[in-house]
């Protein structure tokens, strides 16, 4: 009922009614940013056009790169920041988890040029395993731990410049998990972990995926937040037909979506103004596209608000300026908490991250660090906060060491005496200690 009446109020108002804008209700903008990869770079052609009509969201609710673009906004960036941004981020790093072979030791540098994927390997029964995933998450996480660093203290998201939520997918379970308190930057990571490409996150005791495989549109949780009035933007996919099915990244984008495709009828009603780019054309990867696909987005959004052009006139928010983010020069830490370490030393950690208590650092020297400790190749993940407690800076380090010693990695070589050639190496770590290793190739 209540959405009938805002509706029909906007209605009279839009067809040129005299009544006092003051005497008609504020609505609460509730924006739905699905996922969708690639395609989810749509979202922030959308916001451009939002912005230039006046139109700013109260509750902002998102999945997969919905949850990252979406948190950058509810963080307080403008689209246009967030557009500039977007186009300095290396994809395929990202994606592939690449660092500079800088930070990586001597073997790790010799193993990576040999073989394309490891696998988990038993010297128990001599068994191979599939990993959980082709790729760790790090450098996703590294790039919003930078980016959020602003608002890296604000764990409860009604907090932000735009209350946010996000939401990921409990693979143990199979239910989502609805992340509206934390650390921003590790939920929203969490929401974007594409099955089969990037492994799995653990957070308060769940084992984390793309939040797009149970709820690629949180439209009822947007809602629940106290939206009245819903814009969502969808480039989601539809259901393929089988000649459709051409690739590895047709069948995994079927695979995510099949079970919400069944359900956006229902989560469309739900929607007052939904947006739905034309993404003919786009995969979930082809972010090199990403010109192409924020214009898209922009076109999508002009057509759809050009009927609510004065939507802006029932709110009282100022114009969104964008966040004035500079990064530290320097970081001194009154207390540095390791958690999750079991085979590493306290000191081995902070000698290759290069810090101690007390002891200046500059913020690049930091960053550089933590990339040394992934490049050591002994932890999957090594997410980092600063939290100020009781007047003390604090830095608060969360591993994920790499608990499998053993493991066979495969790879390709080419020559003009043999063609093509199969590699197989064998490495084993942690046999006596810490720091040996047993490298052997096939």
């Amino acid at each position: 009922m209540k959405k009938i009446i805002l509706l029909s109020v906007l209605l009279v108002f839009f067809q040129g009614h005299t009544q006092n804008i003051d005497s008609l209700p504020k609505p609460k903008i509730g924006l739905v940013l699905s996922g969708g990869g690639a395609k989810g770079l749509a979202h922030i052609g959308v916001l451009k056009v939002l912005e230039k009509y006046g139109i700013r969201p109260d509750f902002i609710g998102g999945t997969s790169m919905g949850a990252i673009v979406g948190s950058l906004y509810a963080a307080g960036y403008s689209a246009a920041q967030i557009d500039s941004l977007f186009h300095t981020i290396p994809f395929d790093d990202i994606m592939y988890n690449r660092f500079d072979r800088k930070y990586k030791s001597p073997f790790v540098k010799e193993h990576g040029k040999k073989t394309i994927i490891d696998f988990p390997f038993s010297t128990n029964d001599m068994s191979i395993a599939l990993p959980r995933g082709l790729s760790d998450s790090q450098r996703m996480f590294n790039l919003l731990a930078d980016v959020l660093l602003p608002v890296q203290n604000i764990e409860d998201f009604s907090k932000l410049k735009i209350p946010y939520l996000c939401i990921s997918t409990d693979i143990v379970t199979g239910k989502q998990v609805l992340f509206n308190k934390g650390y921003l930057a590790k939920v929203a990571t969490s929401s974007a972990l594409l099955p089969s490409v990037f492994r799995p996150l653990e957070e308060n005791y769940h084992l984390l995926l793309d939040g797009g495989i149970v709820n690629n549109y949180p439209v009822e949780e947007v809602r629940d937040l106290g939206g009245n009035f819903i814009i969502g933007s969808d480039v989601q996919g539809q259901i393929l037909e089988k000649d459709q099915i051409k690739d590895m990244a047709a069948i995994l984008d079927q695979i995510i979506g099949f079970e919400m495709y069944k359900k956006m009828p229902l989560k469309i009603a739900l929607t007052d103004l939904y947006i739905r780019p034309d993404i003919n054309g786009i995969g979930i990867t082809d972010f090199e596209k990403i010109d192409t696909i924020i214009a898209r987005g922009e076109k999508a959004a002009e057509i759809a608000l050009s009927k609510y052009e004065q939507l802006n006139k029932l709110q009282t928010f100022e114009a969104v300026k964008g966040l004035n983010y500079q990064r530290p020069d320097s970081l001194i830490f009154d207390q540095i908490i390791i958690k999750g370490q079991q085979n590493f030393k306290r000191e081995y950690i902070l000698g290759k991250i290069g810090i101690k208590p007390h002891l200046k650092v500059s913020y690049h020297n930091f960053l550089d660090g933590i990339n040394n400790l992934i490049g050591s190749d002994n932890f999957e993940t090594v997410h980092y906060r600063f939290k100020k407690t009781n007047n003390q800076e604090q830095l608060i380090i969360n591993l994920k060491e790499r608990l499998n010693k053993a493991s066979m990695g495969l790879g390709f070589h080419y020559n003009e005496l043999y063609k093509i050639n199969v590699l197989l190496n064998f490495k084993n770590k942690r046999i006596f200690n810490n720091n040996d290793l047993i490298s052997a190739d096939i």
